[in-house]
Parts: C-alpha cells; structure tokens; sequence
C-alpha cells in the first residue's frame, strides 16, 4: 500500500517533525510504501490566484497571502497513484483524496487561538481591521476544506475540542498522540535534580519570558533555556531587562505585559545603558541559554533537571512534558497551556499553575528545598509516561488506515 505524508516545509527542524518523521519510520516498518510529499512554504511568490501583488500589499498581508496561496497549492497536488494520504500541519488538509486521514496539529492560530491577543498587538484601524477581516476569510475557507470527508487524528483532546468550537467539527474526530523516543522511555541512566530548565522553539506564544520573569524571583537559583528561534536575541534582551530590574532597580512588571507587548519591543528600552549598569555593578543573570543542542545532550539536561517549566499558551500537545516526565522530572505548567493540562496531573505528576511568574517561581522554590517530594513527583510522571510509545501511536493508524480502505 502506497501512503504520502503530507507537509508544508518551514525549513526548521522543530518537535513536530519529528513527529512526523518518526509517524514515516514507523509506518515503513510495518510494511507499508511511505512518501513524504512537501511544498516549499517558504516560498512567498507575491502572487494570489495567479494575480501579482504589490509589496506593498504583500507586506502587509504577508501571512494571509502565504496561507491561502500554500492552502491552493496543497489542493491542486495530483497525489491519487496513493491510497491513501495523512495531512499534518495546516493547510496540508486542503488535499483532494478520497482516502484522506489528517493527523491534526498546529492550527494557524493567528486566526484563530490567538486572534485577539493579535490584534493587541496591532497598532491603528487600518491594520486592525485587516487582521479581523483575514481571519474571517481564513476560517470561511477553512471551513469548506474541514469538513466530515476527512478522518481527523486530533494531537490531543484540546486540539479535538478546538475542532469543534472553531469548525462545528465532532463526528469524525479520534485522538490520536504522538509517541516519543524509545531511548527517552527507556533512559535507566544517573539522573539527579539540580536546576529547572525551559525548552522549546524561541516563537511567540512559547511564553519563555515568562520562565525568564520566574527566575528573577528565585535569583539564588540558576536556570537553563534550551533551544533557539526567531526571538532568541530578545528573549537574551529581556533577561538582562529583567535582571536589572529586579535586582538594581528593585521594581516588577505584570507578566501580562511582559509576554504580551515586551517580548515584540524591547528594542525601544535603552539596553546600552543597562548592560552598562549591569557591569558596572557586576550583577550576573541566573539563566543560561544552552541553545539548540543535540539528543544525546537533550537526555543530559533532562536526567540533570530539577523540574520542567513549560509556560507555553494554548500549545496543541506538549512533547517536551513527556520527555520531561520520561526521565522521571516534575512539570510545571501554565492553566491556559492547552494540551498540557491533559498531560499533567496536577501535584501528582506536576503542577498546573497560573501565568504568573512569582507562582512559577514558588513551585521551583519548593522543588528545589524538597527534592524528595520532587522525586516521587518524577516517579509518578515516569510511569505515565510510558503509553506515549509510538506502537500506541501506530496501532491507531494502522486501524484507520484499515477503516478507510476496506
């Protein structure tokens, strides 16, 4: 049986590309033909429908443009010599097969999810009303594509319950998780519990600031960051904010502000002047940005974290909690996380708190003075976290698959 995984291509390598790598490997090994079909989605041609837009008009409308014209493309890809086709990430699920399984994920949240924390964003009508105006468009032709057609695998019961509020979506819809690594699962190596640590792709609505905030309370502690992206250099740039502020200056900030409006221009806040105060003083940051690093140094950082903070909003899944949980570590989370309310068991498997950076901050705190109590947290998450394999994962394919095409 011939089967084509389809995907955007971002040109990053990132949590769910791996998934889907692994989803190809694993259904390679049991015996069936697996292409990975792609589109360069990053490929902005500046063309709608075979129309040449202005830059001006592009620029302003770049992610709607790039949307609707990689949503078109997906549509008009001859993919019938497969029997069957599994779409992943948005808007792969445009595809025209009738033997079509969506493995879904990553909603474009900017038009949905996290529609009005953008249009916070925004400064003046004209952009404002651009924003309200594209999102209606996008969910109205999303609609048209997402439809009782497709079998839909949800990323979990938050991506599920997105499907029906956004696209009156219920019937056809199971919940499907992805697996993580066996070697995490199966990790018996020295672990110890000496720092918290934050993982994840450097992107807005990561919320990573908000771990930095955290960290600024408990300066006593040191706190490791791991990964990269496109708001790396001001996430670093908020750091040093942060540190002159809580420590020279002896002054807060709501958090809401921070993750919200801070994270996008903190290039208006004289940093020159604070690095110099900064050195002046000789106060030194309690975070570490490890950056992107390799597996086997990922497994390192897990087996020596105190605790895994994951303060993402309305994430769809939640993989690094699994991994975290796999190697036995508590995990914070935030209420409003999405799929990581699912994942976590509150104060049995770790803790479901409020965005708030001084509530982060206490639970590290109390980790950090009760390892005891962290290690049996750890405990707990260890042993759920091994029905994340990908043979769960694979048997539920396998039998919607064999629904489709029998």
């Amino acid at each position: 049986m011939r089967i084509a995984v389809v995907k955007p291509d971002y040109g990053i390598i990132g949590g769910f590309e791996i998934v889907v790598n692994n989803l190809i490997d694993g259904l390679q090994s049991r015996g069936y033909n697996v292409d990975l079909v792609t589109i360069d989605a990053t490929n902005s041609s500046h063309e709608l429908f075979g129309l040449k837009l202005p830059p001006v008009v592009y620029s302003i409308n770049k992610y709607f443009i790039d949307y609707i014209s990689n949503l078109n493309r997906f549509h008009n890809l001859d993919l019938l010599q497969y029997d069957v086709v599994i779409s992943t990430q948005p808007p792969s699920f445009s595809i025209n097969h009738p033997k079509h399984i969506s493995f879904f994920y990553h909603h474009q949240k900017i038009y949905y999810d996290l529609h009005d924390l953008m249009l916070q964003q925004s400064s003046g009508f004209f952009k404002k009303m651009t924003q309200v105006f594209t999102a209606k468009i996008v969910r109205m032709i999303d609609s048209k594509y997402l439809n009782k057609k497709i079998d839909f695998l949800a990323g979990s019961r938050h991506i599920k319950e997105r499907l029906k509020k956004f696209n009156n979506l219920e019937t056809n819809i199971s919940v499907c998780y992805a697996g993580i690594d066996d070697s995490f699962l199966d990790f018996s190596g020295e672990s110890s519990f000496k720092y918290p640590i934050c993982i994840g792709r450097h992107e807005y609505p990561k919320r990573t600031e908000l771990f930095i905030h955290a960290m600024k309370h408990i300066p006593a502690i040191q706190g490791y960051i791991i990964g990269k992206g496109g708001l790396t250099n001001n996430l670093q740039r908020i750091d040093s904010y942060l540190t002159y502020l809580h420590r020279i200056k002896k002054e807060e900030i709501e958090d809401s502000h921070l993750w919200k409006k801070m994270i996008f221009n903190i290039d208006l806040i004289d940093l020159n002047s604070i690095y110099s105060e900064l050195d002046k003083k000789e106060v030194k940051t309690n975070i570490t940005f490890r950056g992107e690093i390799s597996t086997a140094r990922l497994k390192e950082e897990y087996s020596k974290a105190l605790c895994v903070v994951c303060p993402a909003y309305e994430e769809d899944f939640g993989l690094t909690a699994v991994e975290g949980m796999a190697f036995g570590k508590p995990i914070i989370a935030c209420e409003d996380g999405g799929g990581y309310i699912e994942l976590v068991d509150d104060e049995k498997t770790g803790f479901i708190v409020k965005p708030d950076a001084e509530e982060i901050a206490g639970v590290i705190e109390y980790l950090n003075e009760n390892k005891d109590i962290a290690k049996k947290i750890g405990e707990r998450g260890k042993r759920m976290s091994k029905k994340f394999t990908w043979e769960n994962t694979l048997d539920i394919f396998e039998e919607h698959i064999k629904s489709i095409t029998k």
